[in-house]
């Protein structure tokens, strides 16, 4: 019975050195302690560092998400493959966006042709397209008056 207290402070110092690693693993760093300072440090004096421990971890998890974030953010536009209407190229066969609610209500739009298609280009943008398109899907140019190539 008088070994309970002595129990329950070393689980919560493994318990806290385990999720101090864990969230370093991801590069989230809890205070300014390692995770063996805090898993000693929960484990000497559970509630003191215990408590500091709580009350830095979702702020710790929220400052390295944010990090993320930005990080995703900041990089370079060719390594993260975020799709843009303007600068989307369009390779044959490919399936282009969808036409604009005005065609859509007229009946009219793009028609998916076969993945031979050939290529054209956009007189406006440049943009690459399937031959048989109606409006360039980087700009939205009527390319049905400019008459196949």
């Amino acid at each position: 019975m008088e070994f309970i207290g002595l129990f329950i402070a070393a689980g919560l110092g493994l318990w806290a050195w385990s999720d101090a690693k864990n969230l370093e693993h991801r590069s989230i760093r809890v205070g300014s302690f390692s995770p063996v300072a805090w898993g000693w440090l929960v484990a000497l004096l559970a509630i003191v560092f215990g408590i500091m421990y709580l009350v830095q971890r979702p702020k710790a998890i929220a400052d390295g998400e944010a990090r993320r974030l930005q990080a995703w953010q900041n990089a370079p536009r060719d390594i993260v493959d975020l799709p843009t209407m303007r600068s989307t190229q369009y390779d044959a066969g490919a399936m282009p966006p969808p036409p604009p609610p005005s065609a859509l209500s007229q009946g009219t739009g793009p028609v998916p042709a076969p993945p031979s298609a050939d290529v054209r280009y956009c007189t406006a943008c440049g943009t690459k397209m399937r031959a048989d398109a109606s409006y360039c899907p980087g700009c939205g140019h009527d390319v049905a008056e400019d008459g196949l190539p």
